[in-house]
């Protein structure tokens, strides 16, 4: 998304700002589809993306920033 100022900044780009995607997934099913999302969102952005949030090893590996672990919270 690139976002131009309004008022008071001479309509100056304010530059590429992130979409920032919040995923949660708590248990291993969940994790394989966050891996997915997170794979998909990543190959079809056309800016800065960040996907971030609850999940496992296979949304870490697939570039989601976990946050919080699910295989350690999980119940």
């Amino acid at each position: 998304i690139n976002v131009t100022a309004e008022e008071g900044s001479g309509g100056r780009a304010l530059g590429e700002v992130p979409i920032r995607v919040l995923v949660v997934s708590g248990e291993a099913s969940g994790d394989a589809y966050a891996a997915v999302l997170t794979r998909a969102l990543l190959a079809a952005a056309e800016g800065p993306i960040e996907v971030f949030g609850m999940g496992g090893s296979q949304a870490r590996a697939a570039g989601m920033e976990t946050v919080i672990d699910s295989e350690t919270h999980a119940s």
